[in-house]
C-alpha cells in the first residue's frame, strides 16, 4: 500500500512540475493555474490520525 500511495504522489509531483515548466495549456488554451491549498497537510494528516485510530480499534476484528 505504501507503494501506491509513494507512486500516486510522486507521479502527482512530476505531473504538476511539467504542467509548470513547459506552460501546458488546456484543450481550448487556457494556461492551468493550480492555486495552493493550506489546508491539504491537515485534511491529510487528520485522515492518517483518523485511519490509524480506527484500525487500532478494529485491528483484532479484520482479517489479517
Amino acid at each position: 500500500m505504501y507503494g501506491l500511495m509513494f507512486s500516486a504522489v510522486l507521479v502527482g509531483m512530476v505531473s504538476i512540475q511539467l504542467i509548470k515548466r513547459c506552460g501546458i495549456r488546456t484543450l481550448s488554451g487556457e494556461p492551468i493555474t493550480i492555486e495552493p491549498k493550506p489546508f491539504g497537510t491537515m485534511f491529510g494528516l487528520g485522515w492518517a490520525l483518523v485511519g490509524t485510530w480506527v484500525y487500532g480499534l478494529l485491528r483484532d476484528r479484520l482479517p489479517h
